[in-house]
């Protein structure tokens, strides 16, 4: 389990039939190094009985969706790639 993904990629279509709109443009790099344009938007995210509101990637026909490591971050959750599971985490105020 592994999250290289700043933000949270989710179908467009998905998105759009929630009522999600783009906010905004950003760069984006892929695993191959190559960079392009993305859409993101906000949304309401539930992780483990946690609902966050999070920024989206409006991913294209065909791209993964990826859980970003913003929303993991704001659910107060990380990885555990021994278990390949969201274990949760206390919040840093230093």
């Amino acid at each position: 389990m592994d999250t290289g993904s700043t933000y949270t990629a989710l179908p467009r279509g998905m998105l759009q039939a929630l009522g999600v709109m783009a906010e905004r443009t950003a760069a984006s790099r892929l695993a191959d190094g190559s960079e392009k344009p993305v859409q993101v938007g906000y949304a309401n995210v539930r992780l483990e009985g946690v609902e966050v509101i999070t920024p989206v990637i409006f991913a294209e026909e065909g791209e993964p969706s990826l859980l970003g490591v913003i929303t993991l971050e704001d659910a107060l959750l990380a990885l555990d790639p021994v278990n390949n599971e969201l274990i949760p985490v206390v919040a840093k105020r230093y």
